[in-house]
């Protein structure tokens, strides 16, 4: 295991190297780091804003940068990006305006990020998953909030997550898309 913070280049360029020279190739990336912070923009400092465009945006564009020639190898090159319906301007929320804009970022980068590559056999899509029971989520929400997604039927699971970008590097046919879950949307 090799420790790295993926909103730094030289962090980032050393593990795409070590997992490339071990081994030997690169077919999937998933963009899944991201931390949030819930305050206004007036209280939120900008070492908080800094390290979280860092995490959550700036790391997308480091790990695809960088990923980009191992993927053009792979006869199923594949990014994947875990975005949040926080990121689309319908959901857009008080207090979450540093997380709402590096989600847009990423939606948004995924989409160019697509087109640009379009030539190559290289697919970048985004999921959306419905609210998922994570270490961040119990950061963000009550544990009453949780309940009341849980009885909706809206709470979602890691493993629920993971099956989601299963299928999504499984279907060769979908590149550019924003790929939300399928159960009920909030």
């Amino acid at each position: 295991m090799h420790k790295a913070d993926v909103g730094y280049e030289n962090d980032v360029k050393k593990v795409i190297g070590l997992i490339a020279d071990k081994y030997g190739r690169i077919d999937v990336l998933v963009n899944n780091a991201g931390i949030n912070l819930q305050r206004t923009i007036e209280t939120c400092t900008f070492e908080e804003w800094e390290r979280l465009i860092a995490t959550d945006l700036t790391s997308v564009f480091l790990m695809s940068k960088y990923v980009i020639p191992y993927l053009g190898k792979s006869d199923n090159g594949c990014i994947v990006n875990v975005s949040s319906r926080i990121g689309l301007n319908d959901y857009a929320e008080a207090e979450f305006v540093p997380y709402s804009a590096a989600k847009a970022g990423v939606n948004n980068f995924t989409v160019g990020l697509a087109r640009e590559l379009s030539k190559s056999n290289i697919r970048v899509n985004a999921i959306i998953p419905t609210p998922t029971k994570t270490d961040l989520l119990d950061q963000v929400f009550t544990v009453e909030d949780e309940k009341t997604l849980a009885a909706k039927g809206k709470l979602g699971t890691p493993e629920d997550v993971a099956g989601l970008i299963f299928d999504v590097i499984a279907d060769r046919s979908k590149t550019g898309e924003l790929i939300f879950d399928k159960r009920v949307f909030l």
